[in-house]
Formats: C-alpha cells, structure tokens, sequence
C-alpha cells in the first residue's frame, strides 16, 4: 500500500476492543475500549546513473 507521507515519520492509530452491534433492548451496556498506534519512520533510498549530458539535450533517451 503506498501512504503520502510528509514528515520524516507517520503514526497511525486505532482502537481496540471495539465490540460488535447488536440489538438495543432496555438498558445499554457501557463497553471499555483502548487506544493503539504504531510508529512507521521513512527511510531513505536512491539510485544514481550516470547519463551524459549531450543525450538529455538532444532528447536521445526519448524522455
């Protein structure tokens, strides 16, 4: 999955314990529930070619 990111780390965060629907009869029933995330920090990559100048000038790499 790719994620924009524009920091040099993105937090997501959830809750957890979320219970399921069910039928509204008489009283309700308070449920507890917590909050969760997790950390993901950018790394950074590269890749460098070597292309002479001359070939991007003349449009010879069609580009």
């Amino acid at each position: 999955m790719d994620v924009k990111s524009t920091g040099s780390d993105e937090t997501y965060g959830w809750l957890t314990g979320v219970p399921q629907m069910r039928e509204w009869l008489g009283e309700r029933y308070i449920k507890s529930v917590t909050a969760a995330r997790y950390t993901i920090e950018n790394r950074k990559f590269e890749s460098t070619l070597r292309v002479k100048r001359e070939n991007i000038e003349d449009n010879r790499l069609g580009v």
